[in-house]
């Protein structure tokens, strides 16, 4: 038997699946930004600033007028329940999806596919390496646009996370840095393979 939607119908479906089928919170808090990224998988952060920059624009689609702060402070924050990563383009993501890209960063070292350019400069720049890690250690933990040497795109190499890629660390934090007493844990979760990728990409 072959069942038949209407246009309308199945335009109602695909807006239910994307959390616009849900009342908007009167007092959107907290757990109501997590929920809705955990629902959707991730916000793609980008600078675009037509109205507002567009990684604040989905929650405010479907939680209404909610304090920005909120956003900032789950993937910025003390405490930070988001990882900023390569997912969709450049991501926020719940964190307990950082390990399964662990693959994906092993790509990067190995300069396997659209990561030949990044390996590269890795392994013919290694002054440039040391000196950004150099200037981590002489001044702790900072952000990558902080640092006068750019390091952004070392993260795919797990030698500096930025604060929201481990439970509890700061900005370009160094994975052994003492400050982190959780570390270890986190990195012991299992991780997928290559051959495990059909599950989640």
């Amino acid at each position: 038997m072959i069942e038949k939607l209407s246009a309308r119908t199945a335009r109602r479906i695909a807006l239910a699946a994307q959390g616009f089928g849900k009342a908007r919170p009167a007092a959107p808090g907290r757990r109501h930004v997590l929920a809705t990224i955990e629902m959707l998988g991730l916000l793609q952060i980008d600078s675009v600033n037509v109205v507002s920059r567009s990684h604040y624009l989905p929650l405010f689609s479907r939680l209404g007028d909610y304090p920005r702060a909120l956003l900032e402070d789950v993937a910025w924050g003390p405490k930070p329940a988001l990882v900023e990563y390569w997912g969709h383009e450049a991501s926020l993501m719940p964190r307990d999806l950082h390990p399964l890209f662990r693959w994906r960063m092993a790509d990067a070292r190995a300069g396997v596919g659209v990561w030949k350019g990044v390996a590269k400069f890795l392994n013919s720049h290694p002054d440039f390496i040391a000196a950004a890690l150099d200037e981590i250690r002489r001044r702790g933990p900072i952000a990558a646009g902080d640092l006068e040497i750019g390091v952004k795109w070392h993260s795919h190499f797990r030698e500096v996370l930025s604060h929201d890629a481990v439970p509890g660390s700061a900005p370009g934090d160094l994975t052994n840095s003492s400050e982190l007493p959780d570390l270890q844990a986190f990195k012991r979760r299992p991780v997928p393979g290559r051959s495990s990728l059909y599950l989640f990409h």
